[in-house]
């Protein structure tokens, strides 16, 4: 065929700045190159993103997995693209950061959480593994990698002694609401031998304050808390 030389093409182009330029009609053994050197389109976020499922257990206590499972960073991500298991490994350390604040919550202290990663076959993937194929039998509809928490409770603490200090005795000591004030949490609801949830903890000493609010003290503040373990 013709080919259009680089003069041709300025020539057309003067006559009419406006045509479009003839596409070059290289030789066939040029474009033949062209086409084995040419990089491939780059892959969309969709093709490259991770598939992953989220699974959480705790055979002694359900209900830690399960408030997991009801609210976890590594969930809520699941639709944000992530291409590398680095990057998963980071959302799986949050995760189990997560997880463990749920343990406390709930009066497990000295528990712990096991987080890891695995593939399609079960096995356990390292940080710089490569991405697992999916299940050829799922159309790629079966996650590629499995974030995999189990809960170990450990023992369940609960709330021993606890005593109330005022800042300044003598602002209460003789005042007509004196018996009224609390002494321990005891009086503000959670009496020892009660599961060390924090959450109770916490409503507890909320409760504290409100008793002086309502009891002539509208300006009581909890000053500072201090909780002790009994390992």
């Amino acid at each position: 065929g013709v080919q259009t030389t680089q003069a041709a093409a300025n020539k057309l182009l003067a006559e009419d700045p406006q045509g479009p330029l003839p596409a070059p009609n290289l030789p066939p053994q040029l474009a033949a190159a062209a086409q084995k050197t040419a990089p491939p389109p780059p892959p969309t976020a969709a093709q490259t993103a991770i598939n992953y499922e989220v699974t959480a257990t705790s055979p002694p206590v359900p209900d830690l997995a399960d408030a997991f499972l009801d609210n976890n960073s590594l969930s809520r991500l699941q639709s944000v693209p992530l291409h590398t298991l680095t990057g998963l490994f980071q959302r799986l350390k949050n995760a189990a950061q997560e997880a463990e604040d749920i343990l406390h919550a709930h009066g497990y202290y000295d528990g712990e959480v096991r987080a890891t990663l695995k593939g399609p076959d079960g096995k356990d993937l390292s940080r710089d593994a490569p991405v697992p194929q999916a299940k050829p039998e799922s159309n790629g509809q079966s996650p590629q990698v499995i974030a995999e928490l189990t809960f170990v409770p450990g023992p369940l603490y609960s709330v021993g002694s606890t005593t109330i200090i005022p800042t300044d005795p003598g602002q209460i000591t003789g005042k007509p609401t004196a018996a009224k004030l609390p002494r321990t949490l005891a009086d503000a609801g959670l009496p020892s031998g009660a599961p060390a949830e924090s959450t109770a903890v916490l409503a507890a000493v909320d409760a504290v304050r409100a008793i002086y609010r309502n009891n002539g003290y509208p300006q009581a503040a909890i000053a500072s808390t201090r909780y002790t373990l009994d390992h």
